[in-house]
């Protein structure tokens, strides 16, 4: 007996390609095939005749502009939006419609055009039933989507070693070290929930005497890992250690204490470090739900943020979402 939610035979048409306008009316090629149950299976099991493989299509470009962008302006290339969630708030919205079969693939598109920047005032907008949409930059400069907040803080001289060593104010209470960048370098220990690379997985005890740590910066994927225990000893007990020592525990640049929450930072008489704490409300540009369908993210630098949420619960009614040649640093602890 089939599942209950199986799904017979049918014609699924997949875009194949840009519209031929861009930013106006046109026709776009498209893929063709035969689905049973969410696979491709031959041409002889859907009904006669099969769709054409080409549409006319429709696309509306609005242009975004984090700096001189304003979200009541109409959004057009002298009037640009401020932010990506009034750009998608205009696109089609189709409801929570199961694979878009009833969808007309001549649907309108929304093209969100980003100017480079920073965006800072993106907090997820929802997208549950948004069809057509796609979100890329405009020009080769960069878009970088930023989920981190600058935390004004007070640098004094550590009580042990002086001012060669600095130690901020406290961080607001809940701050770990995954929510933290300092430098525009993050730190990472094994075992905390913000080492999710598989690739780069540590080890306990591997080159260390100890918990290894890594320092991630924008530089390298990651350095070579020194132990928490030494960092420790140095910054929080502060016990006297000379040059030779440090460098051969790799003691690092930076540390943050999760008792006290404060970044010390061994200065070498460089001024005190940008510290920077992932906000949470601005986990994620978008938050792509059920009926979502033909969403595509393009070409964007993600900074203490991610994308999409956590996606759609089921694929039975969201088809075709795309995430193609972006960038992450620093995400959040839930992912990309």
């Amino acid at each position: 007996e089939a599942p209950a939610d199986a799904q017979a035979a049918a014609w699924q048409t997949l875009w194949d390609g840009p519209c031929s306008d861009p930013c106006g009316r046109g026709t776009r090629a498209l893929q063709v095939r035969c689905v049973e149950d969410f696979v491709e299976v031959g041409e002889e099991h859907c009904a006669s005749p099969a769709p054409e493989g080409v549409a006319p299509c429709a696309v509306t470009c609005l242009h975004v502009d984090p700096a001189e962008g304003n979200d009541g302006h109409a959004g057009t290339l002298e009037r640009p939006l401020r932010t990506v969630a009034a750009c998608t708030a205009r696109g089609v919205d189709l409801g929570a419609e199961l694979l878009p079969a009833a969808s007309p693939m001549a649907a309108h598109q929304l093209r969100c055009l980003l100017r480079a920047g920073v965006y800072r005032e993106e907090a997820g907008r929802p997208l549950a039933g948004a069809d057509h949409v796609q979100i890329e930059p405009l020009g080769d400069g960069a878009v970088i989507i930023d989920g981190t907040d600058e935390v004004d803080l007070t640098f004094s001289p550590h009580a042990a070693h002086g001012a060669a060593v600095l130690v901020s104010s406290p961080l607001p209470p809940g701050t770990t070290r995954p929510k933290l960048v300092v430098g525009g370098a993050a730190l990472q220990c094994a075992n905390e929930s913000a080492v999710i690379d598989g690739t780069h997985l540590p080890k306990r005890g591997w080159a260390t005497h100890g918990v290894p740590c890594f320092l991630w910066d924008t530089e390298a994927a990651w350095s070579e890992p020194f132990a928490a225990e030494d960092a420790v000893r140095f910054f929080e007990r502060g016990e006297a250690k000379d040059a030779a020592w440090r460098v051969e525990r790799r003691v690092p640049k930076i540390w943050f204490s999760e008792a006290s929450r404060v970044v010390y930072f061994r200065s070498d008489g460089e001024p005190p470090p940008l510290v920077q704490v992932k906000n949470e409300s601005r986990a994620d540009l978008l938050d792509v739900g059920a009926g979502a369908n033909r969403v595509f993210v393009r070409g964007l630098h993600f900074y203490g943020a991610a994308c999409c949420g956590a996606g759609p619960v089921t694929m039975h009614n969201s088809h075709d979402l795309r995430l193609e040649r972006n960038r992450f640093l620093y995400a959040p602890v839930s992912g990309v």
